[in-house]
């Protein structure tokens, strides 16, 4: 179709707009000066990239290119355009490597969400050994609530959140795997008789500090009111198991706290486990993710490093 005939059509319908596709083999063609040659180059057919400068001519209502008898010449609208198409393809490939440098930046950078009761159970050494193995490897570890941090993880802006599965959401985006396995007893300090309390009838009766947690309610309650039992109104709640630990030791309060948590007070004789099998709670924790995100590999690394740290814990190993 002649020139003046397409621009007429051009005017009577509106056409696409020039993509980055079309201007690349718009610069190719007139590099090479040859349609064929930049067919070659462009891994596309000769007809395609006729087609493309004439959608491209069509567009913007010039022409672009005249064939002589020793190839492809440009015209003076040409030439302008080859320039800022080449200017347009140089920021698009800085904007390209831009994103990819930061994608690549973040697939080596793990941020991860955590509750403050995983600070002394597998977490900690799981971070030390990966950070040993793979020095260029950076951690940003947030510390908080557990349905913040869901919150968190559903945004992106969170790849792993480490908590217990009876905190588990039933959101299908997301991925429960385990780690292990927490073990928490109730216990109490050295100002609290703890030989007195051999009995839940005892226990009742005591002063009570827990974790600002539902959890802990239903825990109360399954201990004593499905007993037939009054369950005890805690005196003191907190989310922080630094100060629960520390209003047990120094009171007369007691509490369930986790295993590692209290391993070295009970050993240094600060703190008295109330050994009654009712009182031992077994929970699984592990790790929750989104389903299929550039960071999994490394969250799966995040996990088999914390079944290690598990396994080394059970077996008394450094």
């Amino acid at each position: 179709m002649p020139f003046n005939q397409r621009q007429s059509r051009c005017r009577r319908e509106a056409g696409p707009a020039m993509d980055v596709r079309q201007l690349n083999q718009f610069i190719s063609v007139a590099t090479h000066g040859s349609f064929s040659r930049a067919a070659l180059e462009s891994h596309v057919s000769q007809p395609a990239l006729t087609r493309t400068v004439q959608m491209l001519e069509e567009e913007l209502g010039v022409e672009l290119l005249v064939r002589g008898s020793k190839g492809v010449l440009l015209t003076r609208e040409g030439e302008a355009l080859l320039r800022h198409a080449r200017l347009a393809a140089n920021v698009i490939d800085d904007a390209r490597d831009a994103v990819l440098a930061l994608r690549d930046e973040r697939l080596r950078r793990v941020r991860i969400g955590t509750a403050n009761l995983f600070n002394e159970i597998a977490l900690p050494q799981a971070i030390a050994a990966i950070a040993t193995a793979q020095p260029d490897l950076r951690f940003s570890v947030e510390v908080g609530l557990y349905d913040e941090l869901i919150e968190l993880l559903r945004r992106g802006d969170l790849d792993a959140v480490v908590t217990t599965d009876t905190a588990m959401t039933d959101d299908t985006g997301l991925t429960f795997e385990p780690a292990g396995e927490i073990e928490s007893h109730v216990v109490a300090g050295t100002l609290a008789a703890a030989s007195a309390m051999t009995d839940l009838d005892a226990l009742r009766e005591r002063r009570w500090a827990v974790l600002d947690d539902a959890r802990m309610d239903e825990l109360l309650s399954r201990v004593f009111a499905d007993r037939g039992m009054k369950v005890p109104v805690p005196v003191v709640r907190t989310s922080s198991l630094g100060l629960l630990r520390g209003l047990i030791r120094s009171s007369d309060m007691i509490g369930w706290l986790p295993a590692p948590w209290a391993q070295s007070d009970l050993a240094h004789g600060n703190l008295v486990r109330i050994d009654l099998p009712e009182l031992t709670v077994r929970r699984a924790f592990g790790v929750v993710s989104r389903r299929r995100t550039l960071s999994s590999a490394l969250v799966e690394q995040l996990l088999d490093a914390m079944r290690m740290a598990v396994r080394r814990q059970d077996t008394g190993r450094p």
